[in-house]
């Protein structure tokens, strides 16, 4: 790294460090005020609106208080009147769109303004029963209007008084809440995309810019401003994400004259926009300083460090300079300058010593160059002074780093041999005499190479010493074969005895020649049994028989086959034969041996066999261990799937391919995340993934997708594998489906949010009651449901007489007592209370009772409520009952009435048309007959004329015969009468078909051959085949059948018309029928866009159906499935999407009692 690299770099670090921590200050003060004035105007904006809706509210129950004290109670029992007198109210409906209503006190509908054609209302309407109640002007919750087209409404009731302050009815004002004008539009879009909604506190939605969202309810915990605005009654903000994954910023404020809450939404976007345009501001400032910054220090150390860099530029290039352009000039007056004297002085003397050295090299090459050994040459003082180049073969450095690096030699020096190095040549250098020593030297390439080592001592002319010369001699190879003998013979010594190995040898005579120590632990029967003898068979098996050396040594190899069920034969080394398998009872235990059998050769003739045993019994219970746990994971019901240590999957079983629909070979070498939804947080999959890294087991539930898109939800444990060093290798995850059970939770929160809607407009009844004691005790005494006040302990503090009679306790002894004992005492279960509500059933009485728990005050008290819903829940389970049967027995009826009168017609149209077709039949015939005599008189008038008329007349007749054309015409009329008499018979068999296919005259059982009950079906359906599908007859001999015709042809005309409705361009449809014992079977298949599997199981219900609204009435196959079932017969399905449908009908051939 350069110096002005070194200098700049940290003074630029530091200087990008603090304008990156001022600008990312700034932009954090500029961010936080920039959201403080979003959210003080947006609170603002709020604060407008919801004046302008409560002052709305204020104005329309003012004007409808101003109404209504302007009627005259009277007119109350004259309707005419009333009418006539809410006609002139013309102007009041500018703040009632959905009209005016007056109501009587009974709770009936008196004059509508505009009229309104329906029933009166009942006292049971909450803004029609609270106001008769009180007294006083109520504003009603959202509801669907009871008339056409039922739009979604609100109404404000105020009283009609009479003199003496008591109510003679209502005068009501509805509100259309999708009826908006331009001003209610404006107020409810803000900005580009912000909404202004308003809603109730039950959470239902009553204004919105869009319509459809209308009396639509918000989830708790869908919108965190709109929850904490009415948890907490007053404004509230928070933020919330969209199915988009899009963040809005709500701000909700209660209403003062309503109990409604207005709320303004605004996408995060929209409202912090200026703030990414800050960002991008002070990003592009902050990259601009940055850049003047860099550019001024490089300026400033550029004046610094140019002679340095020109100092080592030149000392650089020094090798290639020659003479006085070697020295360096420098003229800058400080240190640099003597730092250039310095270098020129070193660099003299360099070139003194290199001129020394090149002379003492060419000597020494010059000594060394006729020869293969390593020739060396060291100063008297032991530095090196030359070494032959043959140096790179032999070590694999070359003589310039053997010069250059004066330790070399002594570093390569095997550390064993440096003493005995060190001791030789300071021997040589006293002028000892000594033998040459063996040492090792290490290459550059790692390898240990022995050398023979000579040195000696060499003189001058003048007797001085001129240093050390030495030679190294390569004997590795030398030694390495000594090496190799000795380490054959020990091995050959010790092999076949100490080896851990069992093994035997026999000789050219099958005698056993060698039987070692591991064999004999082995089988339990020692070399000094077994050598010299022929009995290898016998540790082994239980009867003498050849064993594979045997084998190997006759040469027998096609016999093994016959002898080891799993054997084989080395392709490479010839003759060598493996086998293996179990053998029982060998020295007392179970063992699955490996057998391996080497032919042992001597001029090319086999002279023993040497078979080798491999204990490899654990391995073998081990795979099979390991066959039955693969087994077990790919058949496991629940989903398996193994990645490695970065997520990638290296195994999938069965059920996972089932539920995800990814094919094994599909989702092998992915990663999970291709079941990803995007329905939940990054958050829980960082969290998963640190657990399970960590070494932790992770449990938690997934919202996967499969490939066709559907969602579903996985329960899944997912733990790491760790290898014997505690190493994360793989993960494991074992899932289990649970789309059902929650889908079963949804429902569950939808009915009790549905329960807690019902329990709420209950409640509200309550909250207008007044809190005095004495009227509290003797309202709440006639009242049927069951009421008590609890403190923070649950002691009972006041109950009413309901709660009391159920208890059995005086009031005494129910004060004090805690009422979860006192209604477990009377035979209430309240596990069930969770939520602060539940239904429960009461055993002793038989009653179903509805308890709801409700906050009283702030000291922690409740009002606890028990309902009687026993007659209710009785009432609707009977009527619901009863209306789907009536509903199911009524368009059957409608279903075989219609079929009767089609019967009846087409018998009634047969036989009128049967009448002319006779007439017409019987007089084609005749003019056939005509026809022939009418030609036989023309030829033997044409004979004659031929005779005795003269040339002329001859003549002039052949040419009108000619003219007239009439043996054309004679030749023609016969086609003509033979296409109408073809025409006429195929009329006569629609008509036949059409009777048979109506059979009005078979109203009982009768033995028929449903071939032609098929036949007359087909005719009258052939107008919706014939133009997209290609009928295929497929008949069997059938026995007569004893049924009703009419019923049967009205099921295989409904299976035909469904078949070629299911074939939505060109198709064909089959009908096969056949014989099975006491049933004959009539098959109906097609090959249209078939049922898919999850409707598949209610195609038989009364009024399904998956054709649009007006095309089908849901009651054919039901029909069908009934007339079936009383013919004592079955219909089978079997259908999948995209392949087609069979509809197979079984029918005893004694369908149904002769007098059904």
């Amino acid at each position: 790294m350069r110096i002005k690299t070194k200098i700049s770099g940290p003074v630029f670090l530091l200087v990008a460090s603090l304008m990156g921590l001022l600008t990312l200050a700034g932009y954090r003060y500029l961010a936080h005020a920039l959201k403080l004035s979003v959210a003080q105007q947006h609170a603002a904006t709020l604060a407008v609106a919801g004046r302008y809706i409560d002052d709305d509210l204020l104005h329309s129950r003012q004007m409808l208080e101003l109404l209504a004290k302007g009627i005259d109670p009277a007119l109350l029992d004259n309707p005419g009147r009333m009418q006539r007198s809410l006609q002139q109210f013309q102007g009041a409906r500018t703040f009632f769109n959905g009209g005016l209503e007056a109501i009587d006190a009974e709770g009936r509908s008196v004059a509508q303004s505009p009229p309104v054609q329906g029933g009166s209302i009942v006292k049971g309407n909450s803004y029609v029963a609270m106001a008769l109640a009180t007294g006083k002007p109520y504003l009603s919750p959202p509801y669907f209007a009871g008339t056409a087209p039922q739009r979604p409404t609100v109404s404000f009731s105020v009283p009609i008084l009479r003199h003496d302050k008591s109510v003679a009815g209502l005068l009501a004002g509805h509100h259309d809440l999708t009826r908006h004008n331009e001003s209610d539009r404006a107020m409810h879009t803000m900005g580009q995309r912000g909404r202004l909604i308003v809603m109730e506190r039950n959470r239902t939605i009553i204004w919105h810019p869009d319509p459809s969202r209308v009396m639509a309810r918000l989830a708790p915990g869908e919108d965190p401003g709109i929850d904490d605005a009415l948890q907490r009654n007053r404004l509230a903000s928070g933020e919330t994400r969209d199915a988009r994954g899009e963040t809005w910023i709500t701000t909700a404020l209660p209403l003062s004259n309503a109990d409604w809450i207005v709320a303004l939404q605004f996408p995060e976007s929209e409202a912090y926009l200026p703030l990414q345009r800050a960002r991008l501001f002070f990003g592009g400032a902050l990259g601009i300083i940055l850049l003047l910054t860099q550019i001024a220090l490089w300026l400033l150390i550029r004046h610094v460090t140019q002679p340095l860099a020109s100092m080592v530029d030149h000392v650089r290039t020094l090798p290639a300079r020659s003479g006085a352009d070697r020295r360096v000039t420098l003229d800058t007056g400080d240190e640099l300058e003597h730092l250039a004297l310095a270098v020129n002085a070193m660099v003299e003397e360099m070139d003194q010593r290199r001129e020394t050295l090149e002379e003492n090299q060419e000597l020494y090459r010059i000594i060394a160059e006729f020869t293969s050994e390593l020739a060396i040459l060291n100063n008297p003082d032991g530095s090196l002074r030359y070494i032959s180049s043959n140096c790179q073969g032999l070590t694999g450095y070359t003589d310039q780093e053997f010069l250059e690096s004066p330790g070399l030699l002594d570093s390569i020096i095997h550390p064993e041999d440096r003493e005995l190095w060190r001791l030789r040549d300071a021997g040589a250098r006293e002028g000892k005499p000594a033998a040459p020593v063996e040492l090792r030297l290490t290459t550059r390439q790692g390898e240990t190479r022995w050398f023979k080592y000579t040195c000696r001592d060499v003189n001058g002319a003048d007797g001085g010493s001129l240093g050390l010369r030495g030679s190294f001699r390569d004997i590795s190879q030398d030694r390495l074969l000594e090496g190799m003998l000795e380490e054959e013979r020990r091995f050959a010594e010790s092999l076949l005895e100490n080896t851990s190995m069992p093994l035997f040898v026999i000789d050219k005579n099958h005698r056993i020649i060698v039987w070692n120590r591991a064999i004999a632990e082995m089988t339990g029967m020692p070399a000094s049994e077994m050598v010299g003898t022929d009995r290898q068979w016998q540790p082994f098996y239980p009867e003498k028989r050849p064993t594979l050396c045997d084998l190997v040594l006759s040469d027998a190899s096609d016999e093994v086959g016959a002898l080891y069920q799993s054997y084989s034969t080395d392709v490479v080394m010839e003759g060598i034969i493996r086998a293996e398998g179990w053998y029982r009872n060998l020295n007392g235990r179970d063992r699955y041996l490996f057998l391996d059998a080497a032919p042992v050769w001597r001029d090319g003739e086999t002279v023993a066999v040497v078979e080798t045993l491999y204990d490899i019994t654990d391995r073998a219970r081990a795979d099979e261990s390991l066959r039955l746990f693969s087994q077990a994971v790919e058949q496991s019901a629940s989903t398996i799937l193994i990645t490695d240590a970065s997520g990638v999957i290296q195994y999938v079983n069965r059920k996972f391919c089932e539920v995800s629909g990814f094919s094994k070979e599909e989702a092998l070498g992915q990663k999970p995340s291709i079941l990803k939804s995007g329905r939940q947080p990054v958050e829980a999959y960082q969290q998963l993934w640190q657990t399970i890294t960590a070494g932790k087991e992770w449990h938690g539930e997934f919202n996967n997708k499969r490939k066709d898109g559907s969602l579903f939800w996985e329960s899944a444990l997912i733990s790491p594998i760790c290898d014997q060093q505690g190493k994360v290798t793989h993960f494991l995850g074992v899932k289990e489906e649970i789309t059902a059970r929650k889908n079963a939770e949804r429902q569950l929160l939808k009915n009790q949010a549905e329960l807690v809607l019902k329990h709420e407009q209950l409640s509200e009844l309550f909250r207008q009651v007044e809190k005095g004691k004495r009227e509290w005790e003797q309202t709440m005494d006639c009242v049927d449901d069951l009421v008590a006040m609890v403190d923070d302990q649950g002691r009972v503090r006041r109950c009413n007489r309901a709660f009391k009679l159920l208890t059995g306790n005086s009031y005494s002894m129910l004060v004090s007592a805690n009422w979860r004992d006192l209604l477990h005492g009377a035979g209430l279960d309240l596990e069930p209370l969770e939520t602060g509500h539940a239904e429960i059933f009461h055993e002793a009485s038989r009653r179903w009772l509805t308890l709801r728990t409700y906050p009283y005050g702030d000291q922690g008290w409740q009002v606890i409520m028990l309902h009687d819903l026993t007659e209710i829940k009785q009432v609707s389970e009977e009527l619901v009952a009863a209306y789907q049967e009536l509903k199911a027995t009524h368009s059957q009826l409608l279903q075989q009435e219609k079929m009767a009168s089609i019967g009846q017609l087409a018998a009634g149209v047969a036989h009128e048309i049967n009448n002319p077709m006779g007439f017409i039949s019987s007089n084609l015939g005749t003019m056939g007959k005509y026809l022939e005599r009418l030609e036989e008189f023309l030829e033997i008038q044409s004979t004659g004329l031929t005779e005795t008329a003269p040339e002329e007349m001859k003549l002039e007749i052949a040419q009108a015969r000619k003219k007239y054309k009439v043996d054309y015409i004679l030749g023609d009329a016969r086609s003509l009468l033979a296409e109408s008499q073809d025409g006429a018979e195929r009329v006569r068999t629609i008509v036949q078909n059409l009777k048979s296919f109506s059979r009005v005259d078979d109203a009982q059982a009768t033995y028929v051959d449903l071939n032609d009950c098929l036949e007359s079906t087909i005719t009258i359906a052939w107008n919706e085949l014939k133009y997209k599908t290609t009928l295929v007859r497929d008949y069997g001999e059938l026995p007569p059948v004893r049924c009703l015709p009419q019923q049967l042809n009205q099921v295989f005309l409904n299976m035909l018309v469904n078949a070629a409705h299911a074939i939505e361009k060109q198709g064909e449809i089959t009908i096969s029928t056949r014989r099975a014992g006491d049933e004959v079977l009539i098959a109906i298949h097609d090959t249209g866009s078939g049922i898919p599997d999850e409707i598949k199981s209610r195609i038989f219900e009364p009024f399904f159906t998956t054709k649009e609204v007006g095309k089908g009435t849901g009651l054919g196959l039901s029909i069908s499935y009934d007339i079936i079932k009383k013919h004592n017969g079955s219909i089978e399905v079997e259908s999948s999407a995209g392949a087609g449908t069979t509809f197979t009908i079984r029918l005893p051939v004694e369908g149904v009692a002769a007098d059904e």
